[in-house]
């Protein structure tokens, strides 16, 4: 199982936020562990 780390967390809300971009879509984008423990949280702007 794939520990998220604040690293593997900024991979991913990088990556959602590409996705929204090509949606045409601000979000604001949390990251949790398989624990639903926090990890990291980013807001678009206009989100």
């Amino acid at each position: 199982m794939l520990k998220i780390t604040l690293e593997v967390a900024k991979v991913l809300i990088h990556a959602a936020e590409l996705r929204a971009r090509e949606l045409g879509i601000a979000e604001v984008i949390a990251i949790v562990d398989d624990g639903g423990n926090f990890v990291a949280s980013h807001r678009m702007d206009h989100a």
